[in-house]
């Protein structure tokens, strides 16, 4: 049985606590995309811990971990996310497991993505992750298991810096670290599957950055969405059978790029505060808007996703008026599709409907006990979607997850 937690926004769902909040029902968690550009929170023994590399199930101990392929790997910061891990007393001997595929983040990409983001001014986190993916794409990257291969390593960093010598000797000292992790994650990940273990996939990012299928090019360079999974594990198809999407009842972003249901003023930095909506990598301010679920319907299509985990709902109550985009316009046009242009998203105007706020919610709340407002707010989105929201979200602890069936 396999399980993917899919972002149906701009990422900033809420997707690492529901991983954790899922993984004791699951033997192995897996990361298949991305790298320290996204972090996911978790909340340990009341402690706030935020993991870019680790998948989110490690704190659960008899849960294994794995990195596949598709990511990109900064191996000084995973070694000191592993070392954060084990001071809070979780033991990750025997649990982490990396491939020997994935690609590495080296330093000189750090710094070209830097001179990057200068011109572009996409709103990157500077972590080297973009220029990693290019160097993948370029046939001129190094990947875990070429730390094995001495003549491998000094082609590429000849090719690539002044400072050859000097990566080298990084890369060999935490190779001496990192090393016992390494393996053939696809040949793993099948035994796993044909052994019958249940397995949670999840990636970083959410819909809107995907590379393909996102606001581009102020998107991600890898691909959240599900087609990523099975590049980025070796897996096919039918190693997965649940397809469950995250969303907010608002929307955020984090950087530059379109943001059609965006709000602003008053309304914007009460919902920023309120949801704690800084970046878990940068600490900037995420943007905020209203619910889009036109955009919400196109994610959704794109993943096969099957049902619907909606979170933050204690957020936003107390509004008294909630909109929600439910239609786009192209030049007064009614769309049918999702814009695939800047020039495009430029023109849009959103239709809303308004639809009545709930109440406050305290730390008794139970799905029975949901305001009528809030139950009336899910039946909208299941009807507008044709999705089951089976799970509603508040607080940032694992245990607030409630079933809503």
């Amino acid at each position: 049985m396999g399980t993917a937690i899919i972002g149906l926004q701009w990422g900033d769902e809420g997707k690492g606590k529901v991983v954790d909040y899922l993984s004791p029902h699951h033997d192995v968690i897996v990361r298949y995309q991305g790298g320290p550009n996204a972090g996911h929170t978790v909340f340990y023994e009341g402690e706030e811990v935020v993991l870019h590399h680790i998948p989110s199930g490690i704190f659960h101990k008899n849960t294994i971990c794995v990195i596949g392929n598709g990511c990109v790997i900064d191996l000084e910061a995973m070694v000191e996310e592993i070392e954060r891990i084990e001071y809070l007393g979780v033991n990750t001997t025997g649990r982490i497991f990396v491939s020997d595929r994935a690609h590495l983040i080296l330093p000189y990409q750090k710094d070209e993505e830097a001179k990057l983001e200068k011109t572009m001014k996409i709103g990157t986190t500077l972590k080297g992750v973009g220029v990693s993916y290019t160097d993948k794409y370029a046939r001129r990257g190094l990947r875990m298991g070429d730390l094995e291969d001495p003549n491998r390593l000094k082609e590429v960093l000849k090719m690539r810096t002044k400072d050859a010598r000097k990566v080298k000797n990084l890369l060999m000292k935490l190779y001496d670290e990192t090393a016992h992790l390494m393996v053939d994650t696809v040949s793993l990940l099948h035994h796993f599957w044909k052994s019958g273990k249940k397995i949670l996939f999840e990636g970083a990012q959410g819909t809107m950055l995907d590379v393909d299928f996102g606001t581009y090019p102020y998107v991600t360079s890898s691909n959240p969405t599900i087609g990523g999974l099975f590049a980025g594990t070796g897996l096919p198809p039918a190693a997965v059978d649940r397809v469950i999407g995250v969303m907010k009842v608002y929307t955020t972003r984090v950087g530059n790029g379109p943001f059609p249901t965006e709000i602003k003023g008053k309304l914007a930095k009460q919902l920023r505060e309120k949801g704690g909506e800084f970046g878990a990598t940068t600490g900037r301010e995420r943007r905020i808007g209203w619910l889009d679920l036109f955009q919400v319907k196109w994610a959704a299509r794109i993943n096969g996703v099957k049902e619907i985990i909606l979170t933050k709902i204690d957020v936003i109550a107390g509004v008294e008026s909630i909109k929600v985009g439910v239609n786009y316009l192209l030049d007064g046009e009614p769309l049918e599709f999702y814009p695939a242009t800047t020039d495009m998203m430029k023109r849009i105007e959103v239709e809303y409907v308004e639809l009545p706020g709930w109440p406050e919610i305290d730390e008794n709340f139970t799905w029975y006990k949901a305001p009528k407002e809030l139950k009336d707010f899910k039946r909208f989105i299941e009807h507008y979607l044709s999705i089951p929201v089976t799970m509603v979200s508040t607080g940032r602890r694992r245990e607030d997850v409630f079933l809503t069936d």
